[in-house]
């Protein structure tokens, strides 16, 4: 490989430059698995449930539709396929989060 020079001062290319300050870690909250977040529990009714699954389904099937009218019918398995996966990942991750192991 050729030695590539960079266009930066040498200040920051080692990182010493006055405006950069020491690197912080962010501290480990909740433990156990938690991720503690801002969010407050959505109260999902069935109508709230229903929207964002249409609006979150509603390109990815809009994808696989013209995926298979363009001729890529490989293109097409392999979307679905993936959309497989994740619904079949998705179930099996709600069976373990309520099974008594």
């Amino acid at each position: 490989m050729s030695e590539r020079k960079n266009n930066l001062p040498k200040k920051l290319s080692l990182g010493k430059g006055k405006g950069s300050g020491e690197a912080k870690v962010p501290p480990a909250s909740g433990g156990g698995g938690n991720i503690m977040t801002n969010f407050q529990e959505i109260n999902w009714t069935k109508r709230k449930l229903i929207l964002t699954i249409v609006a979150l389904a509603t390109p990815y099937v809009a994808v696989l539709i013209a995926s298979f009218m363009a001729g890529y019918i490989l293109m097409g398995i392999i979307f679905g396929g993936i959309g497989v996966f994740v619904v079949v990942m998705y179930l099996l991750l709600r069976f373990l989060e309520r099974a008594d192991l």
